[in-house]
């Protein structure tokens, strides 16, 4: 019981307070100063939703980067009016996404950069809402915004840990952590002006790690500049691995162990924990002895998870109610990401290779 109790306290101490847009002012203002880059490689099921819900809100300019498709990206992305970019091969020890996001940024023209992936797309006034989340931390550093998670098929409820791990990761939510400030940053969404990223040497810093948006992250963070992190929830969603599980586990298990090991040992540790406590309800489960103490632990952690979740997608309440089961399906994957990472060091996305030798040392 002592473990189930303590990896409880654990979850609440990582995911205290999450932020969201859903009351976030906003700022039409803010997007004529704004160039959005969207890195894209086989996105011809993607990219057109994004760029259609951004009719309306109108940025400084849409650079799409054709990384390499072998579909209609780039023919989608031009008929909804985006500047498409066609980049070149990555050079020897860059990797695909950190490419292309360098590439778009040296082209942009805008004051503000915002790095987005193609999978996501806004809801009504989540451009400008966006904006001004940055301009209200005064235009520097980076804001990070995890898109909300529009679920439409039972599978996808799967992601739930893959989430909170996330969201623990950036260690921003932590109780009496100063609101939003990270270790860390999600890799859908980002935000930095143009002037302050190619002083901290833009993706090039970072250009063969697989968890780009962590190290990326870490290193500026290391300058002294502020990285803040947000919920996407009433302005930026996404629909994650809609071609079934294979492809969840797939995309997932690409680049968690990569993500663990650019975390910061004050969230990991906590985090581990948490996993312990929630993988220990179904090791302890009794109808006997202490029966009233595990249902009351129980009912805590299921109140915490659902709570928590409501705020990163529309999970619903039987996601929460199953999380061990879940906590341990996340173990699965991770144990697969692990093994595709420092073992084998196989692991590919869309018909790319992605892991180098620095990332399985």
């Amino acid at each position: 019981m002592f473990t189930i109790a303590a990896g409880i306290a654990a979850g609440l101490y990582l995911l205290y307070r999450i932020q969201t847009h859903e009351k976030q002012n906003r700022d039409k203002d803010s997007l004529l100063r704004l160039s959005i880059i969207i890195p894209a490689r086989n996105e011809e099921q993607n990219i057109g939703r994004l760029l259609h819900s951004l009719k309306g809100q109108y940025p400084a300019e849409i650079l799409v980067v054709d990384d390499g498709s072998e579909d209609k990206t780039a023919e989608i992305a031009a008929a909804c009016g985006a500047e498409v970019i066609h980049a070149e091969e990555p050079p020897e020890g860059w990797l695909g996404k950190s490419w292309a996001c360098f590439s778009g940024a040296k082209k942009a023209k805008g004051e503000w950069l915002m790095f987005l992936d193609a999978d996501t797309f806004f809801e009504k006034y989540g451009a400008e809402k966006t904006a001004a989340a940055f301009l209200n931390q005064g235009a520097s550093g980076i804001l990070s915004v995890h898109p909300y998670h529009s679920i439409q098929k039972p599978y996808e409820s799967l992601s739930a840990f893959f989430h909170l791990a996330a969201f623990s990761a950036m260690g921003a939510f932590r109780f009496l952590q100063r609101k939003g400030v990270s270790y860390g940053a999600f890799g859908q969404c980002m935000i930095c002006t143009k002037q302050d990223y190619f002083k901290w040497g833009g993706h090039g810093i970072i250009r063969d790690k697989v968890a780009e948006n962590m190290e990326f992250a870490v290193r500026v963070s290391r300058t002294g500049a502020t990285v803040r992190c947000m919920s996407g929830k009433g302005a930026l969603s996404m629909r994650m691995y809609p071609d079934g599980p294979a492809s969840l586990i797939a995309g997932f298990s690409k680049t968690f162990a990569s993500g663990a090991k650019a975390t910061d040992w004050k969230v990991l540790l906590p985090f581990v924990l948490w996993i312990a406590g929630c993988l220990s309800f179904l090791t302890e489960f009794r109808l006997g002895e202490w029966r009233e103490v595990y249902a009351l632990l129980y009912t805590a952690a299921v109140l915490h998870i659902w709570i928590t979740l409501r705020k990163i997608g529309s999970f619903g309440i039987i996601t929460a109610l199953l999380f061990p089961f879940h906590a341990g399906f996340f173990m699965l994957v991770f144990i697969t990401s692990f093994w595709k990472t420092f073992i084998s060091r196989s692991a590919s996305w869309k018909g790319r290779k992605i892991i180098v030798k620095e990332d399985a040392k």
